[in-house]
């Protein structure tokens, strides 16, 4: 590149000799800036601004001290950020998250919107047919797409208190979960 610039200013030179002098001088080789492409305006999920809302719903993995993993199915009210369901089981299928969604719906009416990444749990036909006869809106975002969004909860109940919790079997850690102890 400099050997360009002097070049239109009088001082023609080959590449070697640009070369010679850049290693007499120990000049260091500029590196190549990299073009910045533009983000692309990808729609970010909003904010639901009123309860019953937007309900959030994840799961959350975790596994008893006997190996036994255990799959936690949370959901979540996104204005006033309460957990509305969490159920601990070793294995949860599309029926049983509808039925979990539907004693939420019955007990609190139905969501404008629920709100899950593409699991095969949620992406179901069941799943949509029963969101499509309450007429909520699926809204399904993709993990990168999460950001300042909390659609986890922990599953230790209290952080302090997690040796013990560790060291339950399934029942007695889905009760725990449950009671929030």
């Amino acid at each position: 590149m400099i050997r360009v610039f002097l070049g239109r200013a009088g001082h023609p030179m080959s590449v070697e000799r640009a070369h010679r002098l850049w290693k007499q001088n120990r000049l260091q080789v500029p590196k190549k800036s990299r073009k910045r492409r533009k983000a692309e305006a990808r729609p970010r999920p909003e904010r639901s601004r009123f309860p019953t809302g937007v309900w959030a719903c994840d799961f959350v993995f975790d596994a008893c001290a006997n190996g036994q993993k255990l799959k936690c199915f949370t959901v979540i009210d996104e204005c006033t950020r309460e957990s509305l369901a969490i159920e601990v089981a070793g294995s949860l299928r599309a029926r049983h998250v509808i039925s979990v969604l539907a004693h939420l719906v019955v007990e609190r009416g139905p969501p404008a919107v629920l709100r899950s990444d593409k699991g095969t749990e949620f992406i179901t036909r069941t799943l949509l047919e029963w969101t499509l006869e309450l007429g909520i809106h699926l809204g399904h975002i993709d993990q990168y797409d999460a950001e300042g969004i909390s659609l986890t909860l922990r599953t230790d109940p209290q952080p302090d208190r997690r040796g013990p919790f560790l060291n339950l079997g399934l029942v007695q850690k889905s009760q725990a979960v449950t009671r929030g102890s």
